[in-house]
């Protein structure tokens, strides 16, 4: 589903955020992604939604080549690949059930379709009751609710997280993480960037560590450093 073909990424400056990354991701695989801040990670992500475009390599979504991705249709493929960030990203004039609408609306979705959906992703995320309050009014865990509700509105392939637990409390953490489990279970490929080794090391999941820039590490069933 998800294959990076020998992809480096250089900037102007002569950095390289990645250097020859070669990885597949299934459908419906969970994967962490771990190592030091400025190892890569957000990089790896960004280039999901063609934010950042490969110097050389290639990245598919299915048979499709990201970076060769024609402007017009990278609206479809960010539909395709829901993007959840660290600072939540939530318009602060809008209140829950505006900022998870506007996913849609900017598609033209019809206003009946837009209530029903938005309605079923916030009974989704535990968030039904709070549908008329806005950001200020919200936990920090109840915003990344909100966040990944307007992630999944489009019924994205990929749910693609940096760092989802990194401003909010442990117990809202771990809340999350059960969350996105959820919606891995019910069929959504998830990749979550993170420094939470607590959470790593719980879930047992895949691993891909990446130290400047490059994979160092790839295990099934991993935890956040590497074993012994």
């Amino acid at each position: 589903m998800i294959r990076f073909d020998n992809v480096t990424k250089q900037y102007w400056d002569g950095s390289c955020a990645l250097k020859d990354v070669s990885l597949q991701i299934e459908p419906g695989d969970f994967t962490f992604l771990v190592g030091p801040s400025g190892a890569g990670k957000t990089t790896v992500l960004k280039m999901l939604i063609k934010e950042e475009v490969p110097t050389e390599g290639d990245v598919y979504l299915n048979e499709y080549s990201i970076p060769n991705l024609k402007s017009k249709f990278i609206p479809k493929l960010r539909r395709e690949v829901g993007i959840v960030f660290q600072d939540f990203k939530l318009l602060p004039t809008r209140n829950v059930f505006e900022n998870v609408a506007i996913a849609l609306e900017v598609n033209n979705t019809r206003d009946d379709e837009i209530k029903n959906r938005v309605a079923e992703i916030l009974s989704k995320v535990g968030l039904t009751d709070k549908s008329s309050h806005f950001p200020a009014e919200l936990s920090g865990g109840e915003r990344q609710r909100v966040a990944i509700a307007r992630a999944l509105v489009h019924s994205p392939i990929v749910l693609a997280a940096d760092e989802p637990t990194g401003m909010i409390d442990p117990v809202s953490a771990w809340e999350i993480m059960q969350l996105l489990s959820k919606i891995n279970d019910e069929g959504t490929t998830v990749i979550v960037a993170t420094h939470n080794i607590d959470i790593v090391d719980s879930f047992k999941k895949r691993v891909i560590e990446l130290k400047d820039g490059q994979i160092v590490r790839d295990e099934k069933k991993g935890k956040y450093h590497r074993h012994g």
